[in-house]
């Protein structure tokens, strides 16, 4: 770690002090209108010196080196700018601009894919970017409900999968990382995403990276990495409110029905963002009830935000951010009988849990010189749950506390980044005992340009792992890229490397009846593992038409799955090598205008056991979605279709009928002053399927949203 952190500091430009430099200011604005962009983009080409403009659409660039520059400038839906600039020694200098509106609203920059600021296309993997306004366009509650739009993402009931690395594992931990503004937001004892920590309305963008990516994020991120980026607490003053009402159809067939009324669900959510002088506030809190669509199903949701952002545009740069959740909800592990798909049995009924979530994340960054930075991230999250069960009362409290540590510099060696973590989980729960968990790893990567649209990036991490009652585990996860960039309307990638997941504590010590089944402890098992490679890239043949594809193959081994013992107990286990492969599609096309926009994706997939080459359980073979907007003046009108081919095998009920799966939803909104009224239609063809054996899916469902903002 010395000699590599010895390496990086002497390929680092001179600190900030020994240069001359100056200020670039201005405002940020869309041409033709004048309105101000807030949550702009700016950065100073060739250099890590960046910032973002406030809700005035006013930046400040401070500390650039003196001279003739280039400044970037991106927003998603707006075309990106590079301005010269001449900065004087020691003084300012203005620079305005005016972006134009593109009817595509492809993403600018992206920071997960690296860990630094690029542009998409200089990105060694593939990324799909997620906005505030589809979120919003929604109402969506919370980020799962819309994921399953992301070309190549998969959403089973909380389970969350990229290109078919997990198909449905109850209990067990997810093959996907999902992070919070870079921090991992993954529960510490089932090692799933816990979602009613990440509110959909203090979301500003969603970036996916798609395949293994364990050199840079370690543990969970075989399958890709979801990192959640919250608005900034400096682009106010702002003010945003919603309200939700809504209602579910009664089911298509009459045997099917089993209350009179479909239930309501009804919803308030707030978000303030104001300035305490230099600092940056965000504020943001919300309440849902829903009787949801079957027995059992009610959820009562309370949450809350709270974000502090220090100064922008100097050396240091510091955030502090603290999330809580309460959840109660209605416990359905299947239903009564086929007659009865929304009913649960008599010893279910009235089975419901409680989850309290705190968590607190931070980051501090120090420009070292232009081209340079140091970051630290510390993260606390703490999960309490109980289960009020007829047959069960299990309780536990687990608690993750872990630090980031990285740098970044910028010099002729490529752009290096070198990092380390360590971290702990204590867990306190009557199903797992009062184990332990360290974890610790370095990381580094270099990106190069070893030709003038040629960028090659090489890098790897060493992960640690123990428990209480384990021996230390060390898996090294390898990547290496190759992208090129043949002109500016396309990109090829090229990407090889090696993703893994530690066992989660519930895998390994769980010990817990109910529901008629006993699920037993295995301290012994092993991390899995998935080698995997991809070419893909991107095309823009018109400015208003874009085209990603990509062909990827991934072998995993000694994957874990709940099994059945000899003596009809489940334990988790290593029981499975697998090989994923396949094709995806991704298009996007608009009309010059605008007013017309559409994307189509298309996932193949071939997902098969290596051992008796059967289909692995619960994946698709093939998925498509495609959404069509069409804008006029104050009204949006938009449809979602999604299609899924049946599963090619089920897991605990094998010979339960496969059915394809089809999805319509509508939307229709009017703008009315500072509110926004929207009717969404969710399964307009009140159509139910299975994701998982004997859970139906819901029946029509109408939702009015009506949104304030200033």
């Amino acid at each position: 770690m010395k000699s590599l952190l010895v390496v990086l500091l002497l390929s680092m430009p001179p600190a900030t002090e020994q240069e001359v430099t100056g200020t670039v200011l201005g405002t940020v604005t869309e041409a033709g209108t004048g309105a101000p962009l807030a949550a702009a983009n700016i950065g100073v080409v060739g250099t890590v010196i960046g910032t973002m403009s406030d809700a005035r659409g006013e930046y400040r660039l401070l500390n650039v080196p003196a001279g003739r520059r280039e400044v970037s400038f991106s927003v998603v839906g707006y075309a990106v700018e590079i301005r010269e600039v001449d900065v004087p020694e020691g003084g300012m200098v203005r620079l305005d601009i005016e972006l134009e509106p593109t009817p595509l609203p492809l993403p600018d920059v992206v920071i997960t894919a690296a860990r630094s600021q690029q542009r998409v296309e200089e990105a060694a993997s593939s990324v799909a970017v997620l906005d505030a306004a589809t979120l919003r366009t929604r109402a969506a509650p919370r980020l799962d409900a819309v994921l399953s739009l992301v070309p190549g993402v998969t959403m089973i009931d909380d389970q969350l999968g990229i290109r078919g690395s997990t198909g449905y594992n109850r209990g067990a931990g997810g093959r996907v990382l999902v992070l919070l503004d870079g921090v991992p937001a993954l529960g510490g004892d089932t090692g799933n995403v816990r979602w009613d920590t990440l509110p959909a309305e203090t979301i500003q963008r969603v970036e996916v990276v798609k395949g293994a990516a364990s050199a840079l994020y370690g543990s969970s991120a075989m399958g890709g990495v979801v990192n959640v980026i919250t608005r900034s607490a400096h682009a106010g003053p702002a003010a945003y409110a919603r309200f939700r009402l809504g209602t579910w159809d009664e089911p298509h067939y009459d045997e099917y029905r089993w209350r009179s009324g479909g239930g309501l669900t009804r919803a308030l959510e707030g978000t303030l963002i104001r300035a305490l002088g230099d600092l940056g506030m965000m504020v943001s809190g919300g309440y849902e009830y829903t009787d949801g669509f079957r027995e059992n199903g009610w959820s009562r949701y309370l949450h809350g935000l709270v974000k502090l952002e220090g100064p922008q545009g100097g050396r240091d740069r510091w955030n502090l951010t603290a999330t809580l959740a309460r959840q109660d909800r209605g416990h359905f592990i299947e239903w009564r009988d086929y007659n009865d798909p929304y009913q649960v049995s008599a010893l279910q009924r009235g089975d419901w849990i409680r989850s309290d979530k705190i968590m607190v994340t931070s980051s501090w960054r120090r420009l070292l010189g232009r081209g340079a930075y140091l970051q630290l991230q510390p993260h606390l999250f703490t999960v309490r749950w109980r289960q009020y069960f007829r047959d069960n009362d299990d309780s536990a409290v687990i608690t993750r506390a872990a630090l980031d540590a990285h740098a970044v510099a910028a010099s002729s060696l490529g752009t290096l980044t070198l990092g380390g973590m360590g971290g702990t989980v204590g867990v306190d729960g009557s199903p797992y005992g009062t184990p332990t968990v360290t974890e610790a790893a370095l990381y580094l990567q270099d990106e190069i340009e070893v030709g003038p649209r040629i960028r090659f990036s090489a890098g790897g991490r060493l992960d640690l792992h123990t428990t209480s009652a384990t021996a230390t585990r060390s898996v090294f996860s390898p990547k290496v890229a190759l992208v090129v960039t043949p002109s500016p309307a396309g990109t090829l990638r090229l990407t090889a490397g090696r993703g893994f997941r530690a066992p989660s504590v519930a895998e390994m010590f769980i010990s817990m009846a109910t529901g008629g089944f006993t699920v037993i402890p295995n301290p012994a098992l092993e991390p899995e593992s998935v080698w995997g490679a991809e070419i893909g890239g991107s095309w823009s043949p018109l400015p208003l038409i874009r085209l990603e594809a990509s062909l990827f193959r991934n072998r995993y081994t000694s994957m874990i799955e709940g099994v059945a013992t000899g003596t009809g107990e489940i334990q988790f286990r290593n029981v499975r090598a697998a090989r994923l492969q396949g094709a995806e599609l991704s298009l996007m096309a608009a009309v010059p205008q605008g007013w017309l926009q559409g994307r189509f994706t298309y996932l193949w997939l071939s997902a098969r056991d290596i051992g008796n080459s059967e289909p692995l359980a619960y994946r698709r073979p093939r998925r498509g979605s495609g959404t069509i907007e069409v804008r006029g003046g104050a009204w949006r009108l938009a449809t979602d279709l999604i299609y899924g081919a049946p599963v090619s095998r089920l897991g605990v009920y094998p010979f339960d009928r496969r059915l394809p799966r089809y999805r319509l939803d509508a939307r229709v909104s009017r703008a009315v002053g500072s509110l926004r009224l929207t009717l969404h239609g969710h399964n307009l063809t009140n159509y139910a399927v299975t994701e998982i054996e004997r859970n139906l899916t819901a029946p029509r469902e109408w939702l009015l949203s009506i949104e304030w903002s200033k």
